[in-house]
């Protein structure tokens, strides 16, 4: 409550520095929870200091090696490395961009317990607002109780925080069993807030429980792709896809509170760019290459809702299989994989396929020269994480017009190499018993042309001549 609602600051650092530690997080943790939250530490005038806390039960960092996090590409284990993948170079960058702000990272980590990494940075208080505040009319439901159920303890203190900010009155029950034990003490409850997914009595469930008993309206809040809650809409004053924006938790929960309606579903929302008729107009055979599942998931959302139907790699290994068993228009190519990133791919894409697709960069990184990078690395196009709807559309667009099997982007019109060559050609003079496999020039044309060479050389002598 006391963080303002409006500041002036860098929202392209902050954004990047949330993503990389919410997608780590993401990457770290198997089961458990990832916690992001913000709160006002100092303020003078209006000057504020805002300080961000990103904690998750992933697998933890040994506390003798935490001090590798921030060194550029080191990573705690290489056995991490080969799993998870990266450069290293995420936290790097972070701290580099979080200390352009004004502020300092700090990191808290046990091994199998998980990590937190608390930063803080210095904005100024926005003297316009760029929207209109939510208008809370609190005066006829000021003290109103309502039943939280929720097996996650930081959902309770979510809610719980937010219903009190709404001068409500909360009660917690940590499962269905115990809300239905707090039920037959006190059934006075003006409303009851479910989760769906929980251990042995689930949010239908305890909704059947409450219909038989008691005459009390239940809202559900249920996680993306749970599909059965409305099976038995019937049975909730609404349905909810977690994460709830506040002002759509309140709208529910006040209309609700104050004129006891009819059992609503949420509302699909309308999209016009989200229609099928786009990849008859726009027809591209694509492929996904992205390890992170949530990314993959909501890739799949958007392209198939568009009409698409996507192939998805989870590394560039398995990128380069798909690429060999199927000719692909458009490759959308995450840049950091495990096993193989989306340079190296690219890469080899670009040097040993005849029919060459459109390859599009999907990085979070925000710093200059990452364009660059991808496009030297033989990419045709760049599109920062996390992708707008609008942004796609125009990749989309561009593309599906040019048709497939045309070279890399202009960027890269000298020479491309495998990285594990860079080395031998910048720093050796000596002949070569083995040529490597390939070289690839672009012509005026821009079309690529792998250059096999079968006699032994100098390799400053082939240096020369290629370029």
């Amino acid at each position: 409550p006391q963080v303002p609602s409006h500041v002036v600051g860098d929202s392209l650092r902050l954004r990047q520095v949330l993503i990389n530690l919410v997608g780590n997080a993401i990457k770290f943790t198997h089961q458990g929870e990832i916690f992001l939250s913000v709160q006002k530490k100092n303020s003078n005038g209006t000057i504020v200091e805002l300080l961000f806390e990103v904690r998750d039960t992933g697998i933890g960092i040994a506390e003798d090696k935490l001090e590798r996090l921030f060194k550029s590409f080191s990573q705690v284990d290489s056995s991490t490395t080969r799993k998870y993948g990266g450069t290293g170079l995420g936290l790097a960058i972070s701290e580099k961009l979080i200390a352009l702000m004004g502020g300092q990272i700090q990191v808290q980590s046990k091994l199998d317990k998980g990590t937190k990494f608390i930063f803080n940075i210095i904005v100024a208080v926005s003297q316009h607002s760029g929207e209109t505040k939510l208008n809370l009319n609190l005066e006829d439901v000021d003290g109103k109780r309502i039943l939280v159920v929720d097996d996650n303890e930081t959902n309770r203190i979510i809610l719980k925080n937010q219903l009190e900010q709404w001068k409500l009155i909360p009660v917690l029950a940590a499962s269905g069993k115990e809300a239905t034990l707090i039920l037959s003490a006190q059934s006075d409850f003006d409303l009851i807030i479910t989760d769906m997914q929980m251990p042995e009595m689930d949010g239908i469930h305890l909704a059947l429980h409450v219909r038989k008993q008691f005459n009390i309206p239940v809202l559900l809040l249920s996680s993306m792709g749970d599909e059965r809650a409305k099976q038995y809409g019937d049975l909730f004053c609404a349905l909810l896809t977690k994460p709830v924006k506040q002002q759509i938790l309140y709208t529910h929960i006040f209309s609700q509170l104050r004129q006891k309606g009819k059992p609503v579903l949420e509302a699909p929302v309308e999209n016009k760019k989200l229609s099928e008729d786009f990849s008859q107009e726009h027809p591209l055979s694509i492929l996904v290459a992205e390890d992170n599942p949530v990314n993959q998931k909501l890739a799949e959302r958007v392209l198939v809702k568009l009409g698409y139907q996507p192939d998805f790699a989870l590394n560039g290994l398995k990128a380069l299989e798909a690429v060999d068993r199927k000719n692909y228009d458009l490759i959308f190519m995450d840049v950091q994989m495990p096993e193989m990133d989306g340079l190296e791919a690219t890469r080899l894409i670009r040097c040993n396929r005849p029919a060459q697709p459109i390859i599009i960069a999907m990085t979070a990184n925000a710093m200059q020269g990452d364009r660059e990078i991808c496009l030297q690395a033989g990419m045709n196009d760049y599109i920062s994480k996390p992708i707008k709807f609008d942004d796609l559309i125009i990749l989309l667009q561009k593309w599906a017009s040019q048709g497939r099997g045309f070279p890399p982007s202009a960027s890269s019109r000298n020479v491309l190499i495998a990285p594990a060559l860079t080395n031998i050609l910048l720093n050796s003079s000596r002949s070569l018993s083995q040529p490597p496999k390939c070289f690839f020039s672009v012509s005026k044309e821009r079309s690529v042309y792998p250059l096999c060479f079968k006699k032994c050389f100098a390799v400053r002598s082939a240096m020369v001549s290629l370029l």
